[in-house]
């Protein structure tokens, strides 16, 4: 941060060289910060593994004779496309998330059929787009000095799925959205002709390019552009199956949850009990023995501080709170609860990807557990002497396979997409409104001592604060909020183009603040409580109406530099500014 640059400049100005201050002030401040990451608190996890059996979102009985239909507009994707190209299983296969995890049904063996479903999965396909510019790259074979080239590109094509009963109903739908990455040329194809009886040959070989541009024109071309929607459409269904195998069938599975604590130099003892009371019971899964974790944590949670970076739980630490609340009601089976403290942690991850994604996973979690539970009310798993498990069909190769799809009907023709996206909106409007899941999905509204708390970072002294119009624009225009002026060790202050109107009278509770950056603010008048804030070393306060400084800033022991620069001081009113603080404050003015 400049000011801070600026500050540790005139600090260290007189002993060292002109040359070497910017060197010393940065090091100053990436000594600042790590200082700050030293004292600060911050979370600590352990992680323990959950053995539980997933059931269907999907009444389980419903899955026996199974219909998977991919929906397509003729001129965008057929079966001859699928065909097309050898090597189909391989694509779809490449990448399996959940390979080697072993699907079942229970008592009966699940079939792939086109005529007379039980249950139906309904494949709707996107418009495609190559997202950006193909970048294209080259090698040289070993041994050669021979270029060949190929083209990378992400490449979007979203799909709509919806799982249905025998009538056509809805019971359970999602949307896949990924991006995938594709690779055209440099790689081996195997071409499919049609032979005389009717039967498929294939012809394996290398699809290469000798140039840059003969990459862009055949990526171009007609052949170019279905090989690229081919490969799509087969990854997506790689996805899409992944994802519809774990809402149609039973699996054996592990879950691996986190539980975590504080650290720093507070006494954490009783959140380290929890945790290892937490840890023990999700590995025994006793999830009833998590009453005294979960106690643990509220209580903690009421001391959450968002504004001091030394309490004892701090934003870090109360996230972590949060999330140890959403698994545990989680796999208690208690749903709204769980949705709350998802919603919560959402509000303070804000910025930080990674737990923002555990939010999503604990969201996937919970939407999987609730939906099954309404699917299969009071369900309990039998035994396995009781009812034979059954292996689920393996979709991919049915998909993949030319022995495998050619006797039954899997790609029909017409674009169903906006179709199956109304039919999808109708069904949430009337089943999942309200729903656990939902909630959770949402962002919990940060308090205005949430929103100051995140907006903190470090600095000489203290704390630094900005507020700008471009990331807090609903506070344009408003008063400066009272939660600031409760910010202990607040040192540097910028609202500048806030339009705030007038500071606060009380604006010396601040009594550490040492920079403060008021411009654009339309104010008339600075509050004469600025004179008593002893640590006070600079005042930027361009742009406003002022015609004044307040009596008895002059006094202010620290003060170094006032900057008025497009005020309408008149000359008489510069004269006597600039005499009243004589040599020792710099007096900026037009």
């Amino acid at each position: 941060m400049p000011t801070l640059v600026d500050q540790i400049n005139i600090a260290i100005m007189t002993f060292v060289h002109p040359l070497s201050r910017l060197t010393w002030a940065m090091a100053a401040v990436a000594c600042l910060a790590m200082n700050t990451d030293l004292h600060a608190q911050r979370s600590g996890s352990k992680s323990a593994n959950i053995e539980l059996t997933t059931v269907p979102t999907v009444p389980y009985e419903m899955v026996d004779k199974v219909a998977f239909f991919i929906h397509a507009d003729p001129r965008f994707f057929t079966l001859d496309d699928l065909r097309r190209y050898g090597g189909n299983i391989k694509i779809i296969k490449d990448g399996e998330r959940l390979e080697g995890m072993k699907y079942y049904s229970l008592g009966k063996e699940v079939q792939i059929v086109d005529d007379m479903p039980t249950c139906i999965v309904d494949v709707a396909l996107g418009p495609d787009l190559i997202i950006g510019e193909p970048k294209i790259k080259s090698s040289t074979a070993k041994g050669s000095d021979v270029k060949t080239y190929w083209a990378e590109f992400a490449h979007e094509l979203p799909v709509r799925i919806t799982i249905s009963d025998a009538n056509g109903s809805i019971i359970d739908g999602w949307e896949e959205t990924s991006t995938n990455q594709i690779r055209y040329g440099n790689e081996k194809v195997a071409t499919m002709e049609s032979g005389v009886l009717g039967g498929f040959t294939y012809t394996s070989g290398m699809m290469t390019f000798d140039s840059p541009m003969e990459v862009r024109n055949e990526l171009r071309a007609y052949e170019g552009t279905r090989f690229v929607r081919r490969k799509a459409v087969l990854m997506q269904m790689s996805k899409v199956i992944d994802e519809m195998e774990e809402r149609l069938f039973f699996i054996d599975t592990k879950q691996k949850v986190n539980v975590y604590v504080g650290k720093g130099k507070h006494d954490y003892t009783e959140l380290e009990t929890a945790q290892e009371t937490a840890v023990a019971a999700y590995k025994e899964g006793n999830f009833d023995a998590l009453d005294t974790p979960i106690a643990a944590w509220n209580a903690w949670l009421e001391e959450l501080d968002f504004i001091d970076k030394k309490a004892k739980v701090t934003k870090r630490v109360g996230l972590g709170l949060h999330l140890n609340l959403a698994t545990a009601h989680l796999y208690r089976n208690e749903f709204g609860p769980c949705a709350a403290a998802i919603s919560a942690a959402r509000g303070l991850a804000v910025g930080d990807q990674s737990k923002l994604n555990e939010c999503d996973e604990l969201v996937d979690r919970l939407l999987k557990r609730r939906r099954a539970q309404q699917a299969n009310p009071g369900f309990e798993m039998p035994s396995e002497e009781a009812v034979e498990r059954e292996k689920a069909p393996d979709f991919k190769s049915a998909i993949g396979k030319r022995s495998q799809n050619k006797d039954v009907a899997m790609i029909l023709a017409g674009d169903r997409y906006s179709q199956v996206g109304g039919l999808m909106a109708q069904w949430e409007a009337e089943a999942l409104s309200g729903s656990a899941e939902s909630a959770a999905t949402e962002t919990a509204e940060m308090t205005m001592e949430q929103r100051l708390g995140a907006k903190l970072t470090g600095a000489i002294g203290g704390v630094s604060l900005i507020l700008s119009p471009f990331t807090d624009g609903d506070l344009v225009g408003q008063p400066l909020p009272a939660e600031v002026l409760a910010i202990p060790k607040l040192v540097y202050l910028d609202i500048s183009g806030m339009k705030v109107g007038a500071l606060p009278s009380n604006i010396d509770e601040l009594s550490m603040l040492q920079t403060v950056v008021v411009s654009n603010n339309d104010l008339t008048e600075l509050p004469a409580t600025l004179a008593n804030i002893p640590t006070l070393k600079r005042v930027v306060a361009r742009n406003n109406s002022l015609t004044s400084v307040p009596e008895g800033m002059e006094l202010i022991p620290e003060l170094k530099v006032i900057d008025l620069k497009g005020n309408p001081f008149d000359d008489g009113a510069k004269v006597s500014t600039i005499r009243r603080f004589g040599d020792d404050t710099k007096i900026k003015l037009d």
